[in-house]
């Protein structure tokens, strides 16, 4: 019956239906079952029926039911086997397109039809010929699959040819708003192409005034720009200024070749000095106290305190007694100060954090306070920083967790315990130290999402996650994955939940977690933390001496268990390794690497990068905090990243300069936790894995324990 609803959908199982499929690969006709009326006993010559039924009267209902049941099993059945017979001609399909026998294909294309993937046979075979097709055929697909991530690429394909070819009334007649720049520059010539110049100035400007160097496409409408009477020496030396805050120098050397009058290129220059000699002109006394010239000294201040942020902060006296700067003017400078003297860990950052006021101290501010206070044990001013909700940019829990610990260190005990009591909750890292420092049981606070057959069959049936099946029995993940992230936009929280059981159910672990990801549904701990590849993680686990736990940890946290994972660096398969050190390791293990391809293979992915964290464990002397972070960021990173003295772990975590590698440690610890628990290990406390961090790893350790 599950089948039969995934095929069918609930309704369609409560009322008669006909059912019609598409063609075997073995024929040319189209095979039609109709299931209409059930039957029932109306011989009337003879005087009872073989259930005791009297003549013309209804069977009884549990016959029909099973009646009913045996028809729709076997439609079912015959439903399922006609998919897969559709399926196996597709792949036929596919494989005479790639190989360039495209007559051929369009004859095995015949009678698939109604196969859910065959527009995908109409894409490929219009982008081939897509040079000499007809506006009107390509308008057909668009309209006709506008729903199908096979829409926008092809509208991006076609807006391509319709550049090169000139077609610039097409092209509008085509167009949509993208993220893309260039193509948007490629809209605006193509209207003032067709006549609509002096309207579309405006909005050129708009895309023009921007410090960043733009795509060649605008160009075009650039230069009409230039030439119009909207570009003045004033809006070139606006778009200088930014150039320079993005300190991109190639461009403001190229505006300011535009600028027409002496006085223009004298505050030219005046950008460049304020550029390249900031102290300079921060020292300049005999300056106008004009608007032009405390802009020049804010962007002094700004390069300066990236060089010197010490030096800024003493020439920012100097500057704010000479200038009349706003209280604008003046907290964006004490921003600028605090953010240079804060990055560089220098002498004053605390005291130059704790001078921004409120009213610029925005998320970066907050979070340079967080990590700032922590690193220097600045109690009272972190317990004050920490007293409102969370920025965006911070962590909820991590901010939560440490103004506990700040308060606890200034004494307000009371306080700190019934925030870590809250925090102990929480299924998390901060949650876990929470619960240790008050001795209490982590909280791992499962429950599963528990979608029904019903539900599930009900998701399934949506036509573009069965196009998402197919298409994975195809061997085609990316584009089931397209298919996937385009029908999750229009999913609601549970649907998103019955989601992620369903991507669960075809092996799609990572499709999984995402799903749960967009619901904010966080507590199904089979789903969020699947056990795939178990088998090989023990055995390659236990020949290298790990902890299966942390090699669970290291795979959900580095590829979410997608065997076929890329990361923008390179690093490719289920735990995330970059091909040279792939290589590196199989030397030294004897392992035939003769491809990185075969990286995306689980068992020798597997092997790889067990070997390679028994490799760097060993390095870091059994120390899983630094093992972890060398394995996201690079042992030479790492051995930078050691603290001049010896420091607690949960310390030096929130030191690691790197975000990702931040947020990579913490998740690698508590992950391994909920991996030990979901196991059924014994759970080690996070303490007893997080020893005290040396500045020389085989030396100090006697001091540490001090």
């Amino acid at each position: 019956m599950l089948l039969l609803k995934q095929l069918f959908g609930k309704e369609r199982l409560l009322r008669n239906f006909e059912w019609k499929s598409g063609v075997h690969s073995s024929a040319s006709k189209v095979v039609t079952f109709k299931l209409g009326r059930p039957p029932f006993t109306t011989d009337k010559t003879t005087s009872l029926g073989a259930d005791g039924t009297r003549p013309g009267r209804p069977a009884s209902r549990q016959r029909i039911l099973l009646t009913l049941i045996l028809w729709l099993g076997t439609a079912a059945v015959l439903a399922a086997e006609e998919l897969a017979a559709q399926r196996a001609a597709f792949q036929v399909v596919l494989n005479l397109q790639s190989q360039g026998q495209h007559e051929k294909a369009r004859e095995a294309i015949r009678g698939l039809e109604n196969y859910p993937l065959f527009p995908y046979y109409l894409y490929n075979d219009l982008r081939r010929r897509l040079n000499q097709l007809p506006h009107a055929e390509v308008q057909k697909f668009l309209r006709d699959y506008e729903q199908f991530p096979l829409a926008e690429r092809m509208r991006a394909a076609w807006l391509k040819v319709l550049r090169r070819k000139q077609r610039w009334q097409s092209f509008i007649d085509f167009y949509q708003p993208s993220g893309s720049t260039s193509v948007r520059c490629d809209f605006l010539r193509a209207r003032i192409e067709t006549g609509d110049e002096r309207a579309v100035l405006s909005e050129t400007r708009s895309v023009w005034l921007d410090g960043s160097s733009l795509p060649d496409t605008c160009d075009f409408a650039f230069e009409r720009l230039y030439a119009s009477p909207l570009m003045t020496d004033a809006l070139l030396l606006q778009r200088i200024g930014l150039a320079f805050d993005k300190n991109n120098t190639r461009l403001a050397g190229y505006l300011g070749k535009r600028l027409q009058t002496a006085d223009s290129r004298q505050r030219f220059d005046a950008w460049q000095d304020a550029h390249s000699t900031p102290l300079r002109v921060l020292q300049q006394q005999q300056v106008e106290d004009d608007e032009t010239h405390r802009a020049l000294a804010q962007h002094a201040l700004l390069r300066l305190s990236r060089r010197d942020p010490e030096l800024s902060a003493k020439v920012w006296l100097q500057a704010s007694a000479h200038y009349r700067f706003s209280e604008e003017d003046r907290g964006i400078a004490l921003r600028t100060i605090a953010l240079g003297l804060a990055g560089a860990k220098a002498p004053g950052a605390i005291r130059a954090l704790d001078a921004v006021p409120e009213s610029h101290a925005d998320d970066r501010i907050q979070a340079l306070r967080l990590r700032t206070g922590i690193e220097n044990r600045a109690w009272p001013h972190l317990a004050r920083w920490t007293a409102g909700p969370s920025p965006t940019s911070v962590y909820a829990l991590r901010w939560r967790y440490w103004q506990a610990r700040a308060l606890e260190e200034i004494g307000q005990t009371s306080a700190a315990n019934a925030l870590q009591h809250e925090l102990a909750q929480e299924r998390d890292y901060y949650g876990f130290l929470a619960a240790e420092r008050l001795g209490e049981d982590y909280r791992f606070n499962n429950r599963t999402v528990g979608a029904t057959e019903e539900e599930l069959a009900g998701l399934a049936s949506r036509a573009a996650l069965v196009r998402a099946r197919e298409l994975l029995l195809l061997e085609q993940p990316e584009d089931a994955r397209r298919e996937w992230f385009h029908e999750l936009r229009h999913l609601d929280k549970r649907q998103l939940e019955i989601a992620a059981s369903l991507a669960a159910s075809w092996e799609q672990p990572s499709d999984a977690i995402l799903a749960l990801g967009r619901a904010q549904s966080y507590d199904d701990l089979e789903l969020r933390f699947p056990l795939l590849h178990h088998k090989e993680i023990s055995l390659q686990a236990t020949r290298r001496d790990l902890d299966p736990a942390r090699v669970l940890a290291i795979v959900r946290s580095e590829s979410a268990f997608n065997a076929r994972a890329r990361s923008h660096a390179g690093a490719l398969g289920l735990m995330q390794l970059m091909p040279a050190t792939a290589r590196q390791t199989a030397t030294r293990i004897g392992l035939p690497l003769t491809h990185t391809e075969y990286l995306y293979r689980p068992r020798e992915n597997i092997t790889l990068g067990t070997a390679y964290l028994s490799t760097l464990l060993k390095t870091y002397d059994g120390n899983f905090v630094l093992t972890s972070a060398a394995y996201n960021a690079g042992p030479s990173r790492v051995n930078s990243w050691l603290p001049p003295v010896c420091t607690p772990a949960e310390f030096w975590i929130e030191q690691i300069p790197f975000t990702e590698t931040r947020r990579y440690v913490r998740r690698a610890l508590f992950y391994t936790a909920i991996y030990q628990q979901r196991l059924g290990a014994t759970v080690e406390p996070l303490s007893s894995v997080m020893p005290q961090i040396l500045t020389n790893l085989s030396a100090e350790e006697a001091s540490c324990n001090s």
